[in-house]
């Protein structure tokens, strides 16, 4: 039996064996606050090949799946149209991996976590049918697709349509996730004989009343102030020995420290991008009641921050400084596609552990 979904996907490049994919979204709003802690054995590993579909089977992802997850992440968030000025490359996390895999293991199809686990964390799911099984490509551009019924200068999904999943995958504060997958008989809430893929993600995304990234120029606003640029995403040239590119922008008449690819900005102005003036942020300063004068900035370490100019924090800017708004250093850009794999039918869901980050739908739909 197979299940058609509320769209096909057409827009991927896929190898068709067979009658015409069917697929089934299915999606589930519900965040949850305490995981289920029941445990389950591990078996034999066994080749796909191999498997028996009443047999349960964890199955960790291999060092070239983890590669091949990782890859298509960050391929995902390279290529994001419009590009983004704050980007981060995406690593594993073998922590996240752990939390993925235990809750794989419970065959759930839906949200949570092991009721050991504290933190807030984003997670998207995955499954397919057996015989298919899960693929890198599959599983990420799955997720991926979502962005057609996004959009981005509005914030919105289309009525009707999901787009938790794609948001969470180009989050750009996003810089770690870890995946686990298991067979599962009986996956729980969905339907027999299905792979589960489960996907942690930190920090998480989809928070409420936020983008998932800002748009321009890629890594010209990296969260570390540092402009260091990787296939367009923010990556310390430290941590790899590829090509790798200054694109920090600065704006008030700051400029770009070619060694350091940071912004030196001037008096009266502050921030990775020098973007910040010199001025007090709350209402209370200044003021009675509240911090009357700068003989309060030492009451609480966030008296000065909200009052910087008040508590001397900060130079005031300039008035005779006049520059162009805003100097950039750049270089060439180049982009890599992971290589394509075969595509199944499959099923999605997205949560972010966080409350007030939770993007998913309530209903399974089945044609």
């Amino acid at each position: 039996m197979k299940f058609y979904g509320k769209h096909k996907r057409t827009h991927f490049n896929m190898v068709k064996n067979g009658p015409a994919t069917l697929i089934l979204w299915a999606y589930l709003s519900l965040v949850m606050c305490v995981a289920l802690s029941m445990a389950r054995s591990n078996p034999p590993d066994q080749t796909d090949e191999m498997l028996e579909t009443n047999n349960f089977r964890s199955s960790p992802f291999t060092e070239e799946e983890i590669d091949q997850m990782v890859d298509w992440h960050n391929f995902a968030r390279s290529t994001a149209d419009p590009p983004a000025t704050n980007m981060e490359y995406i690593d594993w996390d073998p922590y996240l991996q752990d939390i993925a895999q235990r809750w794989a293991d419970k065959c759930l199809w839906q949200h949570g976590r092991p009721s050991d686990v504290v933190g807030s964390y984003g997670q998207n799911l995955w499954a397919i049918k057996y015989p298919g099984v899960p693929k890198a490509e599959s599983v990420v551009k799955g997720w991926d697709d979502e962005k057609h019924d996004y959009n981005l200068s509005t914030n919105a999904c289309k009525q009707g349509k999901q787009c938790g999943h794609y948001t969470q995958v180009v989050w750009s504060s996003t810089n770690s996730i870890g995946c686990g997958k298991a067979f599962c008989p009986n996956l729980e809430g969905a339907m027999k004989n299905m792979w589960i893929v489960v996907c942690q993600y930190s920090p998480a995304g989809n928070v409420v009343g936020f983008s998932p990234y800002d748009t321009g120029p890629s890594c010209s606003r990296c969260r570390s102030g540092v402009g260091q640029c990787y296939e367009n995403l923010c990556r310390s040239c430290e941590r790899h020995d590829e090509h790798c590119d200054c694109r920090q922008s600065c704006n008030n008449c700051g400029t770009v420290d070619k060694e350091t690819c940071t912004c030196q900005c001037p008096q009266g102005y502050h921030g990775t991008d020098c973007s910040s003036i010199c001025t007090d942020t709350h209402p209370y300063c200044g003021r009675s009641p509240g911090f009357p004068n700068s003989g309060y900035c030492h009451y609480h370490p966030i008296i000065p921050r909200l009052c910087p100019k008040m508590c001397g924090a900060c130079q005031i800017p300039d008035e005779n400084i006049s520059c162009e708004e805003t100097t950039t250093m750049s270089t060439t850009e180049t982009k890599t596609t992971p290589e394509m794999v075969e595509k199944n039918d499959d099923i999605t869901n997205n949560e972010i552990d966080d409350k007030k980050s939770s993007m998913i739908n309530d209903a399974i739909e089945r044609k």
